[in-house]
């Protein structure tokens, strides 16, 4: 019963979020821009964001630097750059909601490690902005959001970083009390708290998160270093939950009072001391954890136990790239990648799936490096005098089409080599070759001729015949065998008379041999 209340709570949820986030709320003409990273009230024709949120509260022109607030108004940024709070910013109230957009700039809005950035009782979208540093004092919970207890929080395309609540404050980056919070290609990283929730706390909350990824957030003496859900339900998809920690039990996610966790396409690794605690955990599918806590195991696709391979934070907001070989790789639910919120994007910004299915995180894999050869190594003794040798040849990832007419010899010497038969793939292959006559030399080359491509159709050494050819091999040196064949010549005289000697060669293939020659008659 909990379990389908949580589903149909969900789909409700999807389907308010998206009626609401119409596109016009977050693309066309703001209504008040600001013009300065001042910030400050002052008559004196800039427009703070501090002026702004209060013109927008109160839907009127308070003050005279800013245009009027009305209706659901919209606040965006005229120029980049990083706005220092002297204190926290007016309490967000306004009954229409509230936009602050930073699309087109680069906007930080910092507490200076002083003040909590917002205070919001009622709808606001946060948009392409980062909240850096913000502070709840003693007692106080949200360091860059505390959020209550009317309308929905809504978080896009932004980063919550550095922000704290101190002593048994709770929630470092947001604090979300009641209501429906929403947060959809952001991260949350190096957010800290003396409670409960590094990086976000639900207080029997709706909350809905996707395509984010939150690191490096800690819960010093109690739990969720990333996420903490108070009785409330959660539904994670395509996010990656990495390197976080709390004091006890769970540095990943952390239930209680019968809270409920719905994770879909989701990676949580190392995550200290594990990356689930306590109430609930229902498996979407298709989730990946270097550990056992979620309990899923290896059901409706998910993978417990398994290194995600995740390489160093990059990108704006920061996400974890899959590094090659990555299990997460190809390894998500379509399904789920192609419903909103996800509606198969990801949080580095190129189309899901890459190949022939969505990965699982909120990076989706793409393989930019063409295929290229490692090596040719010898796999038979050297020097030799066989009349067969192989070769062994890497490609740095699984290749195909691989043929004999892919390779060439190079030889010295030897005369009548030739390659015999190709086995193996798809990412090593052994080439056998026969060594022909004569003695010498012999190196096999791979001649690129964009017909052997990588998984993601990448031919050789990239677009252009030649440009992956391969001529560093290790080279065979083929012996000539040599020794001595008695013969004796004789004449019509059955005597057999030896009257003198002599040497010569004689050659057969490979093989050179020295006669010693008798002679028996005149």
């Amino acid at each position: 019963m909990k379990t389908l209340r949580s589903t149909c709570r969900f789909l409700f949820l999807f389907a308010l979020l998206f009626s609401w986030l119409s596109p016009p709320t977050l693309t066309q003409a703001a209504s008040l821009t600001v013009n300065t990273l001042t910030d400050t009230i002052a008559a004196d024709g800039l427009c703070t964001l501090r002026e702004a949120i209060v013109n927008a509260n109160r839907d009127e022109a308070k003050y005279a630097d800013c245009a009027a607030g009305s209706g659901a108004d919209t606040i965006t940024f005229g120029l980049s750059g990083t706005i220092l709070l002297g204190s926290s910013l007016p309490t967000v109230d306004d009954p229409d909601g509230l936009t602050i957009d930073g699309a087109g700039q680069s906007v930080t809005i910092s507490g200076g490690d002083a003040y909590r950035v917002i205070h919001s009782s009622d709808t606001l979208v946060i948009n392409h902005l980062t909240i850096a540093d913000g502070y709840a004092a003693l007692g106080l919970s949200g360091g860059g959001i505390y959020h209550c207890c009317d309308g929905t929080l809504t978080i896009l395309n932004s980063t919550f970083t550095g922000n704290r609540a101190v002593q048994a404050g709770s929630g470092g980056g947001v604090y979300n009390y009641w209501g429906t919070l929403t947060i959809i290609n952001s991260t949350f990283f190096d957010n800290h708290v003396n409670g409960a929730g590094g990086g976000v706390f639900g207080n029997h909350a709706d909350v809905i998160i996707a395509n984010s990824t939150f690191s490096g957030n800690s819960a010093q003496t109690e739990g969720g270093g990333a996420i903490y859900n108070e009785g409330g339900d959660f539904f994670i998809t395509n996010s990656t939950i990495s390197g976080n920690s709390a004091g006890l039990y769970s540095g990943g996610i952390q239930n209680t009072w019968n809270a409920t966790s719905t994770l879909t396409n989701t990676v949580l690794s190392n995550n200290t001391f594990k990356n689930c605690h306590d109430g609930v955990f229902i498996n979407g599918g298709h989730n990946l954890e270097d550990g056992a806590s979620c309990g899923w195991g290896s059901n409706d696709g998910s993978l417990s136990g398994s290194n995600p391979l995740l390489g160093a934070l990059t990108g704006s907001p920061a996400y974890f790239p899959l590094l090659n070989g990555s299990p997460a790789i190809d390894a998500g639910d379509d399904i789920a990648c192609a419903a909103p919120p996800i509606s198969n994007q990801s949080q580095n910004g190129v189309p899901r799936p890459q190949w022939t299915h969505c990965d699982i995180g909120s990076y989706e894999y793409v393989d930019a490096i063409p295929p290229l050869v490692q090596s040719i190594t010898r796999l038979d003794p050297n020097p030799t005098s066989a009349t067969s040798l192989r070769f062994t040849v890497t490609f740095a990832e699984a290749v195909t089409g691989v043929d004999l007419s892919d390779f060439t010899l190079s030889v010295t010497g030897v005369t009548g080599a030739s390659i015999l038969s190709l086995s193996g793939g798809p990412k090593v292959y052994t080439v056998l070759v026969d060594t022909g006559s004569g003695a010498g030399t012999i190196r096999l080359d791979v001649l690129d001729d964009d017909t052997v491509l990588d998984t993601w159709l990448h031919p050789l050494g990239g677009a252009g015949a030649g440009n992956g050819s391969y001529t560093d091999g290790e080279v065979y040196d083929v012996l000539a065998y040599r020794n001595f064949l008695p013969l004796t010549l004789r004449s019509g005289d059955t005597s057999n008379k030896v009257l003198g000697w002599g040497l010569f060669w004689i050659s057969h293939r490979f093989l050179t041999k020295m006669a010693l020659i008798t002679l028996n008659g005149q």
